[in-house]
């Protein structure tokens, strides 16, 4: 299980920040929300693929 959802967030990020190089020269405006949207994602990956993951988000923010 570890391994897809490592596997997974590694395709997302290489999908995500790939253009980040190509884009460069163009709006940063858009690079950034490309960055927010990878961030955003990875963390309902994590969410919906990992019980540990979601046991200590709990513990830490749902007092």
């Amino acid at each position: 299980m570890t391994t897809k959802m490592l596997l997974t967030v590694v395709i997302l990020f290489i999908l995500t920040e790939v253009p980040h190089g190509i884009l460069l020269f163009l709006s940063g405006d858009f690079i950034d929300i490309i960055t927010l949207l990878n961030d955003g994602l990875n963390f309902a990956i994590y969410c919906t693929m990992s019980s540990k993951f979601r046991k200590t988000f709990k513990k830490l923010f749902c007092v």
